[in-house]
């Protein structure tokens, strides 16, 4: 980090490649085991979880949290490293985030806490919508209010997904599937209501047969499907928060590591 003038500038080693560059040759994570996407994707939980975590500013001490707004795989950089192609995965670009700082408001039936009572944040600033597939349903829809820390936790879901189709060999097959339903995006309109959203049915379906898709690793693939889905709830109060998705995911690769 180095600051000129007044402005704070983050400096980092130059990389190789991005995420969307990677998935976009499904072969290039076909070639590594299953538990190297992953584990990078519990890296990029725990990025996640970094932001959303409430850290104190050194000039008044206020408390913030921060929502990216826009993690997707072209902000995710791939480091080479240890010989790997796939190397240290890296999420970068803030430049639609948002700061959130807290209300004195606290609810007490918070789904995402088990119904103990906290102390809210609020959106400070509203992200512009990129018209990305991997912004969450009220990201896209401009939903101020319903915006938070929970919509980073579709994105990453979003990702997970691809990653996880890509090791498959199904990436090409689901992106033409989902585009021909709904212009790729990871959520559709209802048939009943246009102002109310549910998963893109070829995401439906494809999510309902992921454990078969590799019989050696059923068990795991089942703990990614129920990951998946907990990160990719409607409501953005019943996703998973970033602390809970590192704790799983720590678990799951806990469960995993010799298998």
């Amino acid at each position: 980090m180095v600051t000129i003038g007044d402005m704070p500038y983050a400096i980092s080693l130059c990389a190789e490649k991005d995420l969307a560059t990677v998935l976009g040759k499904e072969t290039t994570i076909q070639d590594h085991d299953i538990m190297y996407g992953i584990k990078a994707m519990k890296g990029i939980a725990g990025a996640l979880k970094f932001l959303h975590t409430k850290l104190t500013r050194e000039v008044d001490h206020v408390e913030t949290v921060y929502c990216h707004f826009d993690v997707k795989p072209a902000n995710i950089l791939v480091f080479s490293t240890n010989g790997t192609d796939l190397g240290k995965w890296k999420l970068i670009d803030f430049g639609i985030s948002s700061i959130s700082r807290p209300e004195t408001k606290i609810t007490a039936t918070g789904h995402r806490e088990n119904g103990r009572p906290r102390i809210t944040y609020t959106v400070a600033t509203t992200p512009k919508q990129m018209g990305d597939n991997y912004q969450a349903p009220e990201v896209y829809k401009q939903k101020e209010n319903e915006m938070g820390r929970g919509s980073d936790i579709w994105s990453f879901g979003c990702i997970f997904v691809e990653v996880l189709a890509a090791k498959l060999g199904t990436l090409v097959d689901l992106r033409k599937q989902m585009d021909s339903k709904n212009n790729g995006r990871f959520f559709q309109s209802t048939c009943c209501s246009k102002t109310k959203s549910t998963l893109n049915k070829p995401l439906k379906d494809w999510l309902k047969k992921l454990p078969r898709e590799l019989p050696q690793r059923e068990a795991l693939l089942e703990d990614c499907q129920d990951i998946i889905v907990k990160t990719m709830q409607i409501k953005r109060c019943k996703r998973i928060t970033s602390e809970a998705l590192v704790r799983e995911l720590d678990e799951l690769v806990t469960r995993n590591v010799f298998t």
